[in-house]
């Protein structure tokens, strides 16, 4: 949250947020707290796009969970390690998609089931405050595609 007030500080705009630079910058600061080998890959794809504050900052929260979860949980030590956010814009349609190259979700995950706290406010953040939806899939890792309509 003091990194969506930062920027918007920073662009003197108190309505939008670029929401990639702004998840580039969460990627950042998690990845700059763990010891990090040469073939380490942590990627945020996308043109800039500037999305309402509100919603931002719901992805903001979304995407730092999720990457916070791969760090603790997707990979043994020795293992080179991957995470992507891109998003994509079509027309008023937002779709951002994560991934992660670790060990997947737990056998019969369910995101409507989940028992942590962590996986059930994305579920919320999503559906409530986005009124969007979230699929999670398994392909070697971990994957979610979010879809909703940005203002």
């Amino acid at each position: 949250m003091a990194l969506a007030h930062q920027k918007m500080y920073q662009d003197n705009n108190f309505e939008q947020i670029n929401v990639t630079e702004y998840s580039r910058d969460i990627m950042e600061v998690l990845v700059n707290s763990i010891p990090k080998h040469d073939l380490d890959q942590f990627e945020v794809l996308g043109e800039d796009l500037f999305i309402n504050v509100e919603q931002a900052q719901a992805v903001g929260f979304i995407v730092h969970e999720l990457i916070t979860n791969s760090i603790k949980y997707a990979w043994d030590n020795d293992q080179k390690r991957n995470i992507e956010v891109k998003y994509q814009k079509d027309g008023e349609q937002l779709k951002v998609t994560y991934k992660d190259n670790g060990k997947g979700l737990p056998s019969g995950f369910e995101l409507e089931t989940a028992t942590s706290l962590g996986m059930k406010l994305v579920n919320s953040f999503v559906k409530r405050q986005l009124k969007g939806s979230i699929d999670s899939y398994a392909d070697n890792g971990v994957n979610f595609a979010i879809n909703f309509n940005y203002r």
